[in-house]
């Protein structure tokens, strides 16, 4: 497990070390961020491919199927090693909308090209009682 850790610090470290520290270009055509409902949201997630991405900042739970838990802060950095692919379509959320949105932006100036965004967050989705799983005890 340490060295699964060291391994993953260095994943993240070394390219962003070696990367130019200029600012992204824009798109010429820039993607259109998908902000979906969440019952939309749900059948956006069916599809295997879709890469399903956590940015809460200190999440209570998650959606089933949920592959990464990112900080907000190193988002990106952290999607640009881990799925370097900007084609794999990616859907994202966050607690209350706002991380997710403003990381769906940024991902559609990086290039990703096929990004959704659950509106209203996580506590929507809870709210219309889609399923999810709560971290720790439960009370």
């Amino acid at each position: 497990m340490r060295y699964l850790t060291i391994a993953l610090a260095l994943a993240i470290l070394v390219p962003a070390c070696s990367r130019s520290k200029q600012p992204v270009q824009a798109q010429a055509r820039p993607m259109e961020i998908r902000r979906l409902p969440p019952e939309e949201f749900a059948k956006a997630i069916k599809d295997s491919n879709r890469l399903l991405v956590n940015v809460e900042r200190t999440p209570k739970g998650e959606i089933p199927g949920t592959k990464l838990l990112l900080r907000e802060d190193r988002a990106l950095e952290s999607l640009e090693v881990v799925q370097p692919d900007m084609t794999r379509p990616l859907a994202i959320y966050c607690g209350q909308g706002k991380r997710s949105d403003s990381l769906a932006e940024q991902l559609a100036r990086a290039g990703y090209s096929d990004v959704c965004v659950l509106r209203g967050g996580y506590s929507s989705w809870v709210d219309q009682g889609l399923p999810f799983r709560v971290y720790g005890p439960q009370k």
